[in-house]
């Protein structure tokens, strides 16, 4: 999945600066996490040319039903990781600012029940 317009259950949008400002970059998913089994979220490998090393804050649509984030410095969910969880009312904690382990330097990330 990646930056493609569908009729899509949930969204991701990462942003450029913290706190959800600058460009963004959305990716749609089918279903929210664990519509198919506990446990099962949404992945991305390689954010993309455009949003590559950029990201600083996430938001997600309400009914997510996801638990936490986790963004990567490498594609395919490699180098070093940074988690933002906390599930608010069946629904993923936007992550104000992804921390400064990842910060602007952000390739792949997951979202997951």
């Amino acid at each position: 999945m990646g930056e493609v317009a569908a009729a899509a259950s949930i969204w991701v949008r990462l942003y450029e600066h913290a706190g959800y400002g600058g460009s963004s970059w959305i990716w749609y998913f089918p279903s929210p996490c664990g519509a198919y089994e506990y446990g099962t979220g949404w992945a991305v490998d390689w954010v993309g040319s455009s949003a590559n090393d950029k990201t600083s804050s996430a938001k997600t649509s309400s009914g997510s039903n996801c638990y936490g984030w986790e963004f990567w410095t490498d594609i395919s969910f490699g180098g070093s990781a940074y988690g933002c969880a906390s599930r608010q009312s069946g629904n993923l904690k936007d992550c104000w600012y992804v921390g400064d382990a990842v910060n602007d330097k952000t390739s792949s990330f997951d979202i997951w029940d």
